[in-house]
């Protein structure tokens, strides 16, 4: 029962310090500008690329970026029909 609570506990607290994780409004114009946030083009992996840095700041061990046209890249040599 304790291993249960625990489990619950840790689930709580990753909960907790999420929002703090992902949200990128807090950081500076100079790093939004140098993860590329301001360019429509660049914005949604710079974005991704932010939120990995910051997730690996509190300790995530891993994390992964993938770009639209790697997606596309991975599904079309696994068969898997992309929209595009």
């Amino acid at each position: 029962m304790s291993a249960r609570i625990e489990s619950f506990e840790l689930a709580f607290r990753m909960q907790a310090q999420a929002p703090e994780a992902f949200g990128v409004d807090g950081e500076s114009p100079e790093t939004k500008k140098l993860y590329g946030l301001d360019d429509p083009a660049t914005e949604i992996f710079g974005k991704q690329c932010l939120i990995a840095r910051r997730l690996s700041e509190r300790g995530v061990r891993w994390c992964r970026s993938i770009t639209r046209r790697r997606a596309n890249a991975q599904a079309a040599s696994s068969g898997i029909s992309t929209a595009d």
